[in-house]
């Protein structure tokens, strides 16, 4: 593990998700801007040294682009460390580790989410503080 600084961290070339700009959209990932402003980063990026002390991003682009965000928000600084795993420039190929980490993540059925939301109404959480707070419409919520 190593804590690199935001400004170091980029989308790794092999990064699967990198040919789809719109997964990183502000649009996109305003649901992680919401969840990370909130609590903080939860999952750690997993990177590769590219060059110097430059690091490209294997896992974790989506949750790359809210800390960017949030960086050009003011509410983060942009050299803030991030907590990184850092894949050694000899592990090949590293499609493969960018493939099993998008792969096999599922998204939480509506059901879930409903009951989700609904204990966080009962714990005292307010409707607009829940869709602040994930990134999605009052309505949404």
């Amino acid at each position: 593990m190593k804590r690199i600084a935001l400004i170091n961290l980029t989308l790794h070339p092999e990064n699967v998700r990198s040919r789809s700009p719109e997964e990183y959209a502000a649009e996109s990932v305003a649901d992680l801007v919401g969840s990370i402003a909130a609590d903080g980063l939860f999952q750690n990026l997993v990177g590769q040294q590219i060059e110097g002390d430059q690091y490209g991003v294997l896992d974790g682009g989506r949750r790359l682009a809210a800390l960017q965000i949030l960086a050009e928000r003011g509410d983060l600084a942009p050299d803030a460390k991030i907590d990184c795993r850092v894949v050694p420039k000899s592990a090949t190929p590293v499609t493969a580790i960018s493939i099993a980490a998008n792969i096999t993540q599922a998204p939480m059925k509506a059901i879930d989410q409903f009951d989700a939301f609904a204990k966080l109404i009962e714990d005292g959480l307010s409707v607009t503080d829940i869709a602040a707070k994930f990134g999605w419409t009052e309505r949404g919520v």
